[in-house]
């Protein structure tokens, strides 16, 4: 696992460049993911409204599904630049990521319901992204515990990294009467953004690599000792 030498800096490019990458993967990925629900829903209209429990679960799948998918395509390019790079295959990695985003999806749509109301729409879009890196990474922390030290240090990078990429888009909102640069703007701040989240991410990832548990000796489980048996005899 531990035996190859990466290049930090080579590492770390690409680690950003998938990160960018990643969205248009992860819209289309949650499009095809949704389609064969959004035509059950038309078939079971038939031209009528939607019942109402139907309707909730399409919002429902609206919102899991894009958690699910950012969990699957994410852990997918995680785990093969580990590999590629780091040599380092957390098991399930894959399988925790996308449970992870499962949830992470699930606790951002509980505090939208919860706090659509009382809480500033800022306030919502702000918290978002660091609530959902906090239940994505606690997925990725139970395996990747069995391999490093202080894996802690993953939850509280995502964290921070979430933290930065809502700063950096939802606080640098252009002047809406200025329409004309406002869409490059978005899409310069999304990318920054988006780059900001991966530094954190990419940095506190090399320094665990840095980190790893002690291996154990196959062997270590045996014990050489030395026990005396004696019959009956012994005593006479």
């Amino acid at each position: 696992m531990y035996d190859a030498q990466p290049n930090a800096n080579h590492f770390l490019r690409q680690w950003l460049a998938h990160s960018l990458v990643l969205w248009p993967i992860v819209v289309v990925a949650s499009v095809l993911a949704w389609l064969p629900l959004a035509i059950l829903m038309v078939f079971l209209a038939q031209g009528s409204d939607l019942p109402f429990i139907l309707r909730i679960i399409n919002s429902v799948a609206l919102m899991l599904i894009p958690g699910a998918a950012v969990g699957y395509c994410a852990g997918t390019s995680q785990l093969n630049l580990m590999r590629d790079h780091l040599k380092w295959q957390p098991k399930n990695w894959i399988h925790w990521s996308t449970i992870g985003g499962t949830l992470g999806s699930f606790a951002v749509l509980m505090i939208t319901i919860t706090f659509r109301q009382t809480m500033p729409s800022i306030t919502q879009l702000m918290i978002a992204m660091p609530l959902f890196a906090l239940c994505y990474s606690l997925g990725q922390w139970w395996t990747i515990r069995e391999s490093t030290r202080e894996a802690w240090m993953w939850i509280l990078g995502n964290v921070v990294g979430g933290i930065v990429f809502s700063g950096l888009l939802f606080l640098n909102q252009p002047d809406m009467t200025i329409y004309g640069w406002q869409k490059v703007w978005m899409v310069a701040m999304w990318a920054f953004a988006v780059l900001g989240q991966a530094t954190v991410t990419g940095i506190v990832l090399l320094w665990l690599y840095e980190r790893p548990l002690p291996e154990q000796p196959e062997d270590a489980e045996y014990a050489h000792v030395y026990v005396e048996v004696h019959d009956d005899s012994y005593h006479r």
